[in-house]
């Protein structure tokens, strides 16, 4: 028997062939040696599983899992997490790329602050090309000893759900509820981290999150839902659904040191402070004079 690595690295992919060259190159390049990389292949019906076989034939810290078909994103994120075994985690985008120094900037940061439950870097949007689209992400960060402080600065933060890419110490990862298929997952589940501990951001760009160049469009929200694997339509009230979701996460992690009421009030009153209520106005407004237009044709 060998020793648990220090990092599991997770790559959920689905045809993702024209970037997932640069993406494994880049986890490669990492200063921090002492990781193993899980790629799961979710029914690609590209050359994604015949690269990665490629490069797991070089590299014995790589292992390869293949499903027959495309079970959708949540059950691929959920895939790579399930085989991890190292102390910390992170999910590595089969697009994305890392600065050599991310994971080990990341684990440098875990190992001297345990109030922390996971680092991440800034982020800088590019696209395929590489050719940066607007500023970086900042202001990830969610800290404070209070457990209530760090939920209701979570509830607030539009940014928080790109930390979703952070470096996580897997106890915590396997606290929450994971990555289901609905819209708006991710933000809850960086939220339930937050809960346990708190979330530190390295003032640097380290990390390259793959966003649409110009002329190209990102997903729709029912596009998203089906990414995910997800049944049905997305529901009008989308931030309703995620405030549901959010009022749940407290009984799910159970947190000491905070009455769980409280922090499910928080949420709750979360939908009218964060503007949940408009956007969800201003959707479902746009979707009945969608409907109305398509009548009259």
């Amino acid at each position: 028997m060998t020793a648990a690595p220090k990092v599991s690295l997770g790559m959920p992919v689905y045809n993702g062939a024209a970037s997932i060259e640069r993406a494994i190159e880049s986890l490669l390049a990492q200063t921090l040696h002492d990781f193993e990389l899980i790629i799961s292949d979710n029914g690609s019906d590209d050359r994604s599983a015949e690269i990665a076989a490629g490069y797991a034939r070089t590299d014995r810290r790589i292992r390869i899992i293949t499903s027959p078909a495309n079970r959708g994103a949540a059950w691929n994120f959920d895939c790579v997490f399930r085989q991890a075994t190292g102390q910390y985690f992170a999910w590595a985008a089969a697009d994305d790329y890392w600065d050599p120094r991310y994971v080990g900037a990341c684990v440098a940061v875990l190992d001297t602050h345990p109030e922390a439950v996971a680092c991440v870097s800034q982020i800088q949007p590019v696209t395929s090309s590489g050719e940066a689209v607007g500023g970086a992400y900042k202001g990830m960060a969610i800290e404070g000893r209070s457990v209530r402080s760090r939920w209701r600065d979570a509830l607030r933060n539009n940014l928080l759900h790109s930390a979703t890419y952070a470096v996580i110490r897997r106890e915590a990862v396997g606290r929450t509820r994971l990555l289901p298929a609905y819209v708006g997952s991710d933000h809850v589940f960086v939220t339930e981290l937050a809960l346990q501990g708190e979330i530190l951001e390295i003032p640097e760009v380290l990390s390259y999150k793959s966003m649409p160049g110009a002329g190209e469009e990102y997903r729709s929200h029912r596009e998203l839902l089906r990414y995910l694997g997800g049944r049905g339509r997305v529901p009008w009230l989308l931030w309703l659904r995620m405030t549901k979701e959010l009022v749940i996460s407290p009984f799910h992690v159970r947190p000491e040191g905070s009455p769980l009421p409280l922090l499910a009030m928080d949420a709750a009153t979360s939908y009218i402070s964060t503007g949940g209520w408009l956007n969800d106005t201003k959707r479902t407004a746009v979707r009945i004079r969608d409907a109305a237009t398509a009548r009259r044709r």
